[in-house]
């Protein structure tokens, strides 16, 4: 039986990153739905599920959030309660975006020669 080889350098699910965060002294490589919910948490105040749902068009965002929690990104919860409904609000709080620095990933490539990549002389 055959074995499924993997591309050199893709570690499971960070296959599709596309952006690559330095947040709290660590390298996070996030994908376009996980980069997005983090922009829109980084730029501040506080967010219920179907607010994210509706501004980024994702179904579920909660299983957004467990993944880049999964990954060590802080973010926070607090229940609220309005209009007779409980449910929580994300947010990332103000004290801990001191240093982020944001790279999309295509862009660590351009620095490269063409010829190095594709192997042609």
């Amino acid at each position: 039986m055959k074995q499924k080889r993997q591309a050199p350098g893709v570690q499971g699910r960070r296959a599709g990153a596309f952006h690559q965060v330095h947040y709290k002294g660590k390298t996070f490589c996030l994908k376009n739905n996980e980069f997005r919910l983090f922009s829109m948490l980084l730029n501040g105040g506080r967010w219920a599920t179907f607010d994210i749902a509706e501004r980024l068009n994702i179904p579920d965002p909660r299983s957004t959030i467990r993944y880049v929690r999964a990954m060590g990104i802080d973010i926070s919860d607090a229940w609220t309660h309005e209009n007779h409904m409980r449910f929580k609000r994300y947010f990332i709080h103000r004290d801990d975006l001191s240093d982020v620095r944001v790279f999309r990933l295509p862009e660590l490539f351009d620095s490269l020669d063409r010829k190095e990549v594709h192997g042609n002389g």
